[in-house]
């Protein structure tokens, strides 16, 4: 019984606006990770390839890990594993 009360405290309903801007979870997690997947791409291939600078890649990369790292669905997957 108390495993099923946890596991609505750490559930997140991505079709909410829990933060009252008037854009759906969904569409805000959706364009979150798709920004951060072209960030991640771009650097991947600029290292590769080798047409970007270090910083420029370092400055993708954070990008993206700052960008997703703000996510509530991040925030309560990562409370749910602790």
């Amino acid at each position: 019984m108390e495993d099923m009360e946890e596991q609505k405290v750490n559930e997140v309903n991505l079709k909410e606006d829990s933060n009252d801007n008037g854009i759906p979870d969904w569409a805000e997690f959706t364009a979150t990770y798709l920004i951060a997947a072209v960030c991640i791409s771009l650097a991947v291939a600029g290292y590769v390839r080798q047409d970007l600078d270090d910083p420029t890649i370092k400055w993708l990369l954070g990008f993206s890990v700052v960008l997703t790292g703000g996510r509530d669905a991040i925030k309560a997957f990562i409370k749910s594993k602790v």
